[in-house]
């Protein structure tokens, strides 16, 4: 972090890195707190009552390393933090993931203008072709069935999966 960095730098950062492994933020819930640990630098006892900092003194002292903040506006720089080299920034908190949210059936985000491959399977236990990625995870596979590949990168022009046409579907869409 440089000196001029806020919590809403290391927010993006961690979005970014998501993003990158192809699992993005859908969703920071209210209930998400960031806390610095460790080395802090003295803040003069003016500048402590201003600032609306949460000391965790419920922490074993043995297993930390210096005294702990809970940061409430994301918009402090680290060097107003006075958090120092050593210090460990966590994140506690419900953060939702694209893998986190409910599978859903690619009728419903289909758009023929993306030029998205998909890859489509059959089901032999329900004798089904042409079943999208999401409904042979949750309907077929999740439900023991026997399937195999059909179709692998496959640019569709119209949503197809039969899943829902022939009403195997199982996915709240």
């Amino acid at each position: 972090m440089q000196p001029f960095d806020s919590m809403n730098d290391i927010k993006r950062l961690v979005e970014n890195k998501l993003e990158l492994v192809n699992n993005p933020i859908e969703s920071w819930e209210n209930d998400v707190e960031f806390y610095v640990r460790g080395p802090l630098a003295k803040v003069p006892k003016q500048e402590e009552e201003k600032n609306e900092w949460d000391i965790d003194a419920g922490m074993d002292s043995e297993k930390v390393l210096g005294k702990t903040i809970k940061v409430d506006n994301l918009a402090t720089t680290r060097q107003k933090l006075g958090i120092e080299n050593g210090s460990t920034i966590e994140i506690y908190g419900t953060i939702k993931c694209k893998s986190d949210m409910p599978k859903k059936c690619l009728k419903v985000d289909f758009d023929k203008d993306d030029g998205l491959e998909y890859n489509y399977f059959k089901c032999i236990t329900c004798k089904l072709k042409w079943i999208c990625e999401a409904c042979n995870e949750c309907c077929h596979v999740g439900q023991g069935h026997e399937v195999q590949p059909f179709l692998q990168k496959h640019v569709p022009d119209w949503a197809c999966c039969y899943c829902v046409k022939k009403k195997k579907c199982f996915i709240k869409s």
